[in-house]
C-alpha cells in the first residue's frame, strides 16, 4: 500500500463524482438557483397583477392601441410563465411547497446522459435569460400607465436607481419634471428603468461569471485529486486538507459578524484545501531537506500518517496564504542556488 492510501484509487474517484454531482449540483441548481428563481417568480407575479390593474383602466378608456399593447404583454408574460414551468394558478394561490412540486415537473431525460445534460446546462444561465425577458416586459409596462399615475409610478423607480447612483437618479428626476408631454415622460421612465436594469444586470453578470468559474475550477480540481490518488496515493493528506479548506469559510462565518461567504468560496474550499495540502506537504519536505526548516519536517512526504504531516496538511488546507509563503520560500531558495551556481561557473 502506498503512502497515505485510504483505499483503492477508484474510491477517490467515486468521492469526487459524488462531490461534483450532489454537492456542487445541489448547491447551484438548488440552493443558489432556486432562491433566485423564486425571486423571479415573485417579480413575474407582481408585473402580472400590475398589468391586470392597468388593463381595467384601458378597457374603460376604449383605447384600441393600448388594448393591443396590453394583449401583447399578456402573451409575453404567459410565454415566460410557461418557460419557467409555473402553472398560472401557482403565482397567486399556491405556496412554496406547491411551487416546489411545480418546479420538479420539468421534463426529465432518462439515464445518466440526461442527468449530465441537465447539470451542464445550469439553471443559472436559464435564469439569466428569463430575467432579461422580464426586464423587457417591465419597461413595456410603463406605456400602459395612465397619465395621471406616471408621477406615482416613477417614485419607486427613482428610489431604486438612487440606491445605486444618486446623481444619475436625480438627473432622471429632473428630466421627468421638465418633460412637456406624457409620451416624453414615458420615454424618460423607460430609459430610467433600462438604466436600473443595466446596473442590476452588471452585478448579476459578475456573480454568474464567478460562480461559473468556481464550477470549472472545482471540476478541474477534482480531476487533479483523482490523478494524485492514482499516481501518488496520499489520500489521507488530501482528506485532511479538504477538512481544512472546509473549516476556513466556516470559521470566518462564525467569528466575523456581517461577513457573507460567497458560494464559489464554499464550493472551492474543500477542493483547493485538498490540493494545497499535497503541495504544502511536498514543499515542507523539500524545505526541510535543504535546511530551511527543521528536520522534524523531513519525513512529511514519505510518512503522511505522522502527526507532523497531518498537521501541515490541515494548516495549509486551512490557509492559502501559508501555502503561498511556502511556495515563495522554495522559489527564493531556488533563485539563491541558481545565483550561486552562476557565479561559480563564471569564476571558473
Amino acid at each position: 500500500m502506498r503512502e497515505g492510501t485510504l483505499g483503492p484509487w477508484w474510491a477517490t474517484l467515486l468521492v469526487c463524482v459524488y462531490y461534483l454531482l450532489f454537492v456542487i449540483g445541489v448547491t447551484y441548481r438548488g440552493m443558489v438557483a432556486l432562491v433566485r428563481r423564486r425571486a423571479l417568480i415573485a417579480d413575474l407575479a407582481h408585473i402580472k397583477r400590475r398589468r391586470e390593474q392597468l388593463n381595467i383602466w384601458i378597457e374603460q378608456s376604449g383605447d384600441d392601441a393600448q388594448k393591443r399593447r396590453s394583449k401583447l404583454m399578456e402573451t409575453a408574460l404567459s410565454a415566460l410563465e410557461a418557460e419557467m414551468n409555473v402553472r398560472p394558478g401557482d403565482l397567486y394561490e399556491k405556496g412554496e411547497d406547491e411551487n416546489r412540486e411545480a418546479e420538479s415537473g420539468v421534463a426529465k431525460s432518462a439515464g445518466i446522459r440526461g442527468m449530465l445534460r441537465r447539470f451542464g446546462s445550469t439553471a443559472l444561465f436559464k435564469l439569466w435569460s428569463q430575467r432579461g425577458t422580464l426586464d423587457d416586459i417591465k419597461r413595456e409596462l410603463v406605456y400602459l400607465v395612465p397619465p395621471d399615475e406616471l408621477a406615482t409610478h416613477s417614485e419607486p423607480l427613482f428610489e431604486q436607481l438612487a440606491r445605486r447612483d444618486e446623481k444619475v437618479a436625480q438627473g432622471y428626476r429632473d428630466r421627468f419634471a421638465k418633460a412637456g408631454s406624457d409620451s416624453h415622460k414615458c420615454v424618460v421612465l423607460v430609459q430610467a428603468q433600462e438604466e436600473c436594469d443595466r446596473r442590476k444586470g452588471e452585478s448579476l453578470a459578475l456573480e454568474y461569471e464567478s460562480e461559473q468559474a468556481a464550477i470549472w475550477l472545482a471540476i478541474v480540481g477534482l480531476l487533479a485529486i483523482t490523478g494524485i490518488a492514482v499516481g501518488f496515493g496520499h489520500q489521507v493528506t488530501m482528506l485532511v486538507g479538504a477538512v481544512g479548506g472546509f473549516l476556513a469559510p466556516t470559521v470566518t462565518s462564525l467569528t466575523s459578524e456581517g461577513v457573507r461567504s460567497a458560494w464559489g468560496v464554499l464550493i472551492l474550499g474543500p477542493v483547493g484545501g485538498a490540493l494545497t495540502a499535497v503541495g504544502g506537504v511536498l514543499l515542507v519536505n523539500f524545505l526541510a531537506e535543504i535546511g530551511v526548516l527543521g528536520k522534524i519536517f523531513a519525513d512529511s512526504w514519505i510518512d503522511p500518517w505522522s502527526v507532523v504531516s497531518l498537521s501541515v496538511a490541515l494548516l495549509v488546507g486551512f490557509s492559502g496564504h501559508l501555502f503561498s509563503q511556502l511556495a515563495i520560500s522554495a522559489v527564493a531558495e531556488f533563485g539563491h542556488s541558481a545565483g550561486q551556481e552562476s557565479a561559480v561557473s563564471k569564476s571558473v
